[in-house]
């Protein structure tokens, strides 16, 4: 089986949040100050879509989202995962871009934010086509810093 992403399913979140990445779980306390299982869970239950990313071994090694909002042009995409992730970097690239393209189709902007810490996810973003546009010095409940970020299609 080679690397791929399917649609998540509840079970996904309790397997997943123990491995996932420091940066991302100390992005997602800064943010909300919820611990990465109530994060994930929140960020599964909230979204309209979510995604788990599967190593070619059966490994779990993220998961990732689209949230719409009251603005039917804007949606906030999330995506969180396991230190494995780099060892697939190259096909997920492919497949995110893909996947970021086909939403910003149905969403003119897509957006969220981004702790200012987390470098691997901005090199990411970036490479996904997103642009920092704003930098908010003390954002969330831990008042870090983090960029806004979007892609306009």
């Amino acid at each position: 089986m080679k690397p791929h992403f399917r649609t998540s399913i509840p079970e996904d979140v309790y397997i997943l949040s123990p491995k996932i990445r420091q940066v991302d779980v100390d992005e997602v306390y800064a943010t909300t100050g919820l611990g990465i299982q109530h994060g994930l869970i929140a960020s599964y239950q909230t979204s309209d879509e979510t995604h788990t990313m599967i190593a070619d071994d059966g490994d779990l090694l993220g998961m990732f989202g689209i949230a719409h909002t009251p603005d039917p042009l804007v949606a906030v995409v999330w995506m969180l995962c396991t230190e494995r992730l780099p060892q697939y970097s190259k096909t997920f690239l492919k497949l995110s871009k893909q996947w970021v393209t086909e939403q910003n189709k149905k969403h003119s902007v897509l957006m969220n934010y981004v702790d200012a810490r987390n470098v691997t996810s901005i090199r990411w973003l970036k490479h996904l086509g997103f642009v920092l546009i704003k930098r908010v010095e003390e954002f969330g409940v831990g008042k870090k810093p983090f960029y806004e970020f979007v892609r306009i299609n």
